[in-house]
């Protein structure tokens, strides 16, 4: 049986690169991972940074991308 874990990260500090800071110790290797943030080029940002150098796969879902490459992003979740 899998179990489900929440976290809630709140940041006062208005940088993306510091909440990034925050968000990396909470995402696991091989462990699935939503990451909800409140602007489209943050979801943007945020993708790219975890998937640097390989260490995981990430991509973003918003109003800019397709529907089918939002259901793409869905379905290999």
């Amino acid at each position: 049986m899998r179990s489900i874990s929440q976290s809630l990260v709140l940041s006062k500090l208005g940088d993306k690169r510091s909440k990034l800071s925050l968000l990396q110790p909470l995402v696991v290797e091989r462990e699935r991972t939503i990451v909800f943030v409140g602007k489209k080029h943050v979801a943007k940002f945020v993708a790219k940074e975890l998937g640097r150098g390989g260490a995981c796969r990430a991509v973003e879902i918003h109003g800019d991308r397709s529907q089918g490459q939002r259901e793409a992003a869905l379905n290999a979740f």
